[in-house]
């Protein structure tokens, strides 16, 4: 499952510009993790300074967000664009201007050309927007006490007949978003027009991720799995963001009301799916960071006295050194830590020692262009590390006549290997992945 192809030429932008490095592969993950700060700065018409200011120092210090900010991963551009689509939206509803509408159309479609988990994305934003907007026009009829069952029907039929008559005066604005919804597909899934067949991916994706989503993959985890990553790692975040929920509830705008919803619904969408990885829980901190910046807002609000808003920021400033502390040692300590949950699948910093290994015992032979035979399954990231030797086999099995003067092989295949051998060999194990070991094999009187 390869996902959407933004990520893959997005990715190659700093390969062109810095070269192929470790740096230039982490460059737009990183850039994109940092916008996410940035691009909260158009919703302080909604939750003024202080909560945006709020939500983006605990984005900026979260320690999930940190992490997977450093990871080459989709998930960040996925939160990137949602982000992108909820402040187009809203200035659209705000202003009233149709040149909202080609923002809306950009973000959706880089969504689609992403992950095929768009389909949760629209969906929850679709029925935040709908429910928030319902459950406003509910709240003010309870206000006004005299207003009967008729009337409200009346102003229900209204509501929609002037969106109706907005979306008609528009027509242009529509169709011209709808192009760039089009074009923006079209020229990433057929690969730059090379490929018109990948244009199935757009909805085929759907049905692989769906029998993926819902089947025993493997990576099933319980219900309350998300909460748990919440508590552990964005604990400051989480308690900030459940009063924000509860004040949100409490002013009852559209805006404060959609952004409850649009939490709930991610929490309950992600949760109820059995196939669970972490780094979706950046669909959670999202609209969890927005929550607590509006309470910190309400809170500041509230506060009359300059020692009261000392305090404040006091307290504030020690959940954002808890934050920066657990970042960090995620980040640049434990990154490789199987006891962290967040840590998942990844490589052990064995890597570098291998790859130093082979790097030092190839001078002895041809250097870069030392034959090397890669005999396990599952060898990968050396096909990154590895990437300039020049004479790289990957069999992917354990093949009839191995003789380069380097091998790499699975630990668990090593009594196969050993028979079929032509030469005495000096071997030495190192953990690639939980679970997966790998054994590096080299001719003897080289070693020697």
């Amino acid at each position: 499952n390869y996902h959407g192809p933004f990520f893959y030429y997005i990715g190659l932008i700093p390969f062109y510009l810095g070269g192929v490095s470790t740096f230039s592969l982490r460059f737009m993950p990183a850039l994109f993790g940092s916008l996410i700060v940035l691009l909260l700065t158009p919703l302080r018409k909604r939750i003024g300074w202080s909560g945006i200011i709020s939500s983006g120092f605990l984005l900026a210090v979260s320690p999930s967000g940190t992490f997977y900010s450093r990871y080459a991963i989709h998930e960040t551009y996925l939160i990137f664009f949602t982000l992108a689509l909820v402040v187009s939206g809203e200035a659209f509803l705000r202003t009233k201007k149709s040149a909202y509408f080609y923002a809306i159309a950009a973000s959706m479609a880089f969504i689609v050309s992403i992950k095929e988990t768009y389909i949760i994305t629209f969906g929850v934003l679709g029925l935040s927007l709908t429910l928030s907007w319902v459950t406003n026009l509910v709240l003010h009829w309870k206000r006004q006490k005299n207003l009967n069952l008729v009337e409200g029907k009346q102003a229900i039929v209204g509501a929609v007949s002037s969106i109706c008559r907005a979306l008609k005066e528009r027509k242009g604005a529509i169709l011209g978003s709808t192009a760039v919804f089009l074009a923006v597909n079209v020229f990433l899934y057929s690969s730059i027009f090379s490929n018109l067949q990948g244009l199935k991916g757009i909805i085929s994706t759907l049905a692989i991720w769906i029998s993926t989503g819902v089947g025993e993959s493997g990576h099933n985890k319980p219900f309350l799995y998300y909460l748990g990553l919440l508590l552990r790692y964005d604990l400051s975040m989480l308690l900030l963001g459940i009063l924000g929920l509860y004040y949100c509830l409490r002013k009852s705008d559209v805006f404060t009301l959609f952004i409850c919803m649009w939490f709930s619904g991610m929490f309950i969408a992600y949760s109820l799916i059995p196939y669970k990885t972490p780094w979706l829980i950046l669909n959670l901190t999202l609209p969890l960071a927005i929550l607590a910046g509006n309470f910190i807002k309400f809170v500041k609000d509230s506060l009359s006295s300059r020692t009261g808003f000392a305090v404040f920021i006091l307290l504030f400033s020690l959940v954002l050194a808890n934050s920066c502390y657990h970042s960090s040692d995620l980040s640049f300590r434990h990154y490789d830590d199987e006891s962290q949950e967040l840590v998942y699948v990844h490589t052990f910093r064995d890597i570098y020692d291998l790859v130093d290994r082979i790097d030092t015992v190839s001078k002895f032979a041809e250097g870069k262009h030392t034959a090397i035979e890669v005999l396990a399954s599952t060898p990968w990231p050396l096909q990154w590390y590895l990437r300039d030797h020049t004479q790289m086999t990957y069999w992917g099995e354990i093949i009839d006549s191995p003789n380069a003067p380097i091998i790499i092989c699975s630990e668990m295949d090593l009594e196969i290997l050993k028979p079929r051998l032509e030469e005495a060999y000096h071997q030495e194990t190192y953990r690639l992945r939980p679970g997966v070991n790998l054994v590096f094999l080299v001719r003897k009187r080289i070693w020697d």
